[in-house]
């Protein structure tokens, strides 16, 4: 995961739904830069993407419930809460 990612991935641990531009903004990363990321990060499946019904045209991101981080690959992560869910 890259410094970069982490520092989205920090910003979004709130829980809370965020726009591109107050992510880049809050993690003091270059917007460009953060739009490409967080466009990977989706299709990773380390966090989500919805539109925002309040403004045409601007979408929301949030961290998905996945462990993420060093060592901690998305299939495993993805096998272990499912493991999770039938122990339950």
């Amino acid at each position: 995961m890259s410094k970069m990612q982490i520092a989205i991935i920090d910003q979004l641990s709130t829980g809370k739904w965020m726009t591109s531009n107050e992510i880049a903004e809050l993690a003091g990363l270059p917007r460009p830069y953060t739009r490409v990321t967080l466009a990977t990060m989706t299709r990773d499946g380390l966090i989500i993407r919805k539109d925002d019904p309040g403004r045409p045209g601007k979408v929301l991101y949030k961290k998905t419930d996945l462990p993420c981080g060093f060592g901690v690959s998305q299939s495993m992560a993805a096998f272990d809460k499912c493991l999770r869910e039938v122990r339950q």
